[in-house]
């Protein structure tokens, strides 16, 4: 309990993409513990290898959104990678609802 409570609060206190990804698999890989704390019950087991496929596939799609991330920016600050969706020349070439088929005219 106190290793997901901590992953927890390392989650919400990082600074960057990397440690918030870290946090963000070890708050699974300790949910899972107690997911599985009751391991005799087969409506337990069979929810626990539900969540444990299923986290494992988030975990590996967030880190390919990490590494993507990565490239595009060139670092892991929260800060400096939300720097350049400020500029008003980004601002000028973002998409709205109306240039997409269902909502243009």
């Amino acid at each position: 309990m106190c290793l997901t409570v901590g992953s927890v609060l390392i989650l919400t206190i990082s600074g960057n993409f990397l440690m918030f990804t870290v946090a963000w698999i070890d708050t699974s890989l300790s949910l899972h513990k107690l997911l599985s704390f009751y391991s005799d019950r087969p409506a337990a087991r069979l929810s626990t290898n539900k969540k444990l496929m299923i986290s494992r596939l988030g975990d590996a799609s967030f880190i390919g959104a990490l590494s993507a991330t990565y490239q595009c920016f060139g670092n892991w600050k929260f800060s400096k990678s939300s720097q350049p969706a400020r500029s008003p020349a980004l601002r000028a070439k973002t998409p709205t609802a109306s240039d997409f088929p269902p909502f243009s005219s």
